[in-house]
């Protein structure tokens, strides 16, 4: 199907689309978050484009006055006592029921799911009044509100913005003579999944007769929510302390798209525009009576009709400036600010109840922080900690990334834009940039448990000193559990021997260490006297899929074939087994070079090269490849992933020869690694003539994978290891009367 679709930051879920698809190809189906979307059956689509001429958000109109009149209105106490705020829609309502007209709006199922229903008498008017903070299905309404007209019946549809502009563009070039519209301020859309596990949470076992999101009978006007059982009982919360207010007013569980509404604007869509006027007791104290006080915006020449035939049922209404009705109520005019924590709470909503999920999103609480390098100019360490980060989500603990340890490193790693903060700050949660040893400690108060990750996080030549100790968790409590998953020294062990020292005493505070290579489990042992334990890099701990849906998000052509090389150490004898192998594949070349270093291919060897793909075109141009060259770990680590054949290019002293000599042994390819030193070019045919058994090779890596697995799951979920001593008590009075000595001196 090659109709495009709606992104899913902008779908509103108002089913316009469903209702004037001609051949149903469209249904309304929930997602993971609980929202519904519209689903095409690509079967039945005939890519009539109907459905993007319809929609509203796609081709938004704005009929309505620029500068509305803005009103801050009492009803009388009969009419707000079962209303929302101030009675507005339940007094036209009312009006046009007694004259013979319908109203639709939204009301509650028996399982209090929302969709709209349609009234005929104040019986069923009472189920539309009151607030339903959840999503509402809308369905056949557009279609019943056109028969409605049709019939010659007056109509009044209340709803949110989006649905009135899905209404206006159903009804075309339709008669609305007698259509009348409000739209609610509207705060946003909770997910019905939030309030369905609300229920079920703190009321499981219990028949609910009603939900009453602002009910006034015990607090007032600013009040919670009530919940009235079938035996009498009543539950009662003020909106700060029930968990679903928490959740749903610093909008943490609404719809993705209520944060880039286009109808949060100026006009509005409806003739009214009705809500609750918050902080009307600055312009007229009078006016806040506790009961409710609506702010109405007269749109056109119907809002103003609206108003002037409900005068009787009035008993404020008072012409106010439109700035005091926004100084509080700001969506009237502009779409609320998507709360940071928003994906955390959608992604974790199934793993923790409503109370804990809603205090980790607002206290800023992790169960593990990650320590390591993903902030550099590196593919392989960005996807490495990314595959931490979703291997540890996966196993069911929430994590938060450990920004740079400070300001001494390169600017480069604080820019947003970077490759590396560009895919981190769009796919994890990040810690804020942490700038001296005292700020690090802080973060012991956002996570239970601290994992340092693969790569050469304890290669003293590459972190330097400040960030060095960073790597050896220095700042981390004692109380709090720490985990070296996948560590690598590189190519030894080089630090200085005060360094050493440190390390040592650091080092033997961790309650689990797994390292990456064979030679890592030496030094440990060689010189911190721990034992470590081998395990696998977590890129391949991540489930595969995670690879490939990251590179199908691109729809580059894939018709034509091509070699694939990532060198990060570019020269001669390189290149020329690079076109060797080009021209043994009979495809054309495609060089990724050292994102460190732009433009040395073209100094070099006046050769043409990719720089700075994403990480997205990073691993396409890996997984879409006929063969893969590199001089990189994580390159070979992703030809086996992808299961490309390949051949590893590296001087046979380059530092960090032990990655390589160790993955490639293990699954029996040390044939794969090609010494530019030493091997002839000619040899470069023979080998890449073998086949690689990716049968074989898959099973080895995936039992390891395993292994490693239940390692890090084991360290995680264990008790404690290391118990503090009176050495560390010691080591930390020391370091506060230093802290306190310092920070004396820069007052000097």
């Amino acid at each position: 199907m090659n109709i495009k679709k709606v992104s899913i930051d902008n779908c509103t879920g108002c089913c316009l689309c469903q209702n004037v698809c001609p051949t149903n190809a469209i249904s309304m189906r929930e997602n993971q978050e609980g929202f519904i979307y519209p689903f095409v059956e690509s079967s039945k689509c005939v890519e009539c484009g109907k459905c993007l001429r319809y929609c509203p958000v796609e081709n938004p109109e704005y009929n309505n006055d620029e500068n509305p009149v803005c009103h801050a209105i009492n009803a009388t106490n009969e009419i707000r006592k079962n209303a929302a705020s101030g009675g507005v829609f339940s007094a036209f309502a009312e009006l046009l029921l007694n004259n013979g007209g319908v109203i639709y709006g939204a009301a509650y199922n028996d399982d209090f799911s929302v969709e709209f229903k349609k009234a005929e008498n104040l019986q069923e008017l009472a189920k539309l009044k009151g607030s339903k903070y959840i999503q509402s299905k809308a369905d056949n309404v557009y279609s019943n509100v056109k028969n409605s007209l049709s019939a010659g019946k007056r109509v009044l549809f209340g709803g949110c913005p989006c649905q009135v502009a899905a209404l206006y563009k159903y009804l075309d070039n339709s008669d609305i003579t007698n259509l009348y519209t409000m739209d609610i301020v509207c705060h946003g859309v909770p997910s019905p999944k939030v309030l369905q596990k609300y229920l079920k949470e703190n009321f499981a076992g219990k028949k609910i007769r009603k939900l009453d999101f602002r009910d006034k009978s015990v607090y007032g006007w600013s009040s919670g929510i009530n919940v009235y059982f079938e035996d009498g009982t009543v539950y009662r919360r003020l909106h700060t302390e029930d968990s679903f207010y928490k959740a749903f007013l610093p909008c943490i569980c609404l719809r993705k798209s209520c944060a880039n509404c286009k109808f949060s604007r100026l006009p509005r869509q409806a003739d009214l525009t009705i809500g609750d006027f918050w902080g009307i007791e600055h312009f007229d104290k009078s006016l806040n009576d506790h009961k409710g006080t609506s702010v109405v915006l007269v749109n056109n020449k119907k809002g103003r009709e609206i108003i002037e035939k409900c005068v009787q049922f009035w008993d404020k209404d008072i012409i106010t400036p439109i700035e005091e009705a926004t100084r509080i109520n700001k969506t009237i005019m502009q779409p609320f600010h998507a709360h940071p924590a928003r994906r955390r709470f959608f992604e974790n909503l199934d793993r923790y109840s409503l109370d804990i999920l809603v205090e980790k999103c607002q206290t800023h609480h992790y169960d593990i922080g990650i320590v390591g390098l993903w902030y550099g100019l590196n593919y392989g360490s960005i996807l490495t900690y990314y595959a931490l980060y979703k291997v540890v989500n996966q196993m069911g603990f929430d994590a938060l990334m450990i920004n740079k340890p400070n300001e001494l490193w390169n600017e480069r790693y604080i820019d947003r834009n970077s490759i590396a903060n560009r895919f981190i700050y769009e796919n994890c949660y990040v810690s804020n940039v942490r700038r001296n040893k005292r700020d690090w400690e802080d973060l012991n108060n956002h996570c239970d448990t601290f994992i340092v990750g693969s790569d050469v996080v304890w290669n003293y030549k590459i972190c330097g000193l400040q960030s060095h100790q960073f790597f050896f968790l220095d700042f981390v409590d004692d109380s709090k559990k720490k985990i070296a998953m996948a560590s690598s020294f590189g190519s030894g062990y080089d630090a200085p021997e005060d360094e050493r020292i440190l390390d040592k005493y650091y080092i033997n505070k961790f309650d689990y260490i797994g390292v990456r290579e064979e030679d890592g489990v030496r030094l440990c042992k060689e010189y911190f006297g721990v034992n470590a334990d081998q395990v696998i890099d977590p890129v391949f701990i991540c489930d595969k899929t995670v690879y490939y849906e990251l590179a199908d998000k691109l729809n580059y052509r894939t018709d034509y074939s091509f070699i694939s090389a990532y060198i990060l150490g570019p020269d001669i004898i390189k290149y020329n087994i690079l076109k060797k192998i080009s021209e043994i594949q009979n495809c054309e070349m495609k060089i990724i070079e050292n994102p460190n270093i732009p433009g040395v291919f073209k100094q070099k060897l006046g050769v043409e090269a990719l720089h700075t793909p994403s990480v997205e075109e990073w691993l396409y141009y890996i997984k879409n490849c006929e063969f893969f060259v590199g001089d990189s770990f994580h390159g070979l680590c992703f030809a086996l992933i992808f299961n490309k054949p390949f051949l590893i290019t590296v001087n046979s002293n380059v530092s960090g020869l032990q990655r390589f000599s160790t993955l490639l042994k293990m699954i029996g390819l040390e044939n794969r690694l090609f010494f530019t030193d030493k091997d002839d070019i000619q040899k470069i045919e023979e080998i890449i003539s073998q086949p690689i058994d990716y049968s074989i090779v898959n099973r080895i890596i995936d039992n390891h994978t395993k292994d490693s697995y239940e390692w890090l799951l084991n360290a995680i979920k264990s008790e404690k290891r290391y118990n503090t001593t009176a050495y560390d008590v010691l080591i930390k009075k020391l370091e506060k009367k230093i802290n306190k000595i310092e920070d004396y001196l820069k007052l000097v």
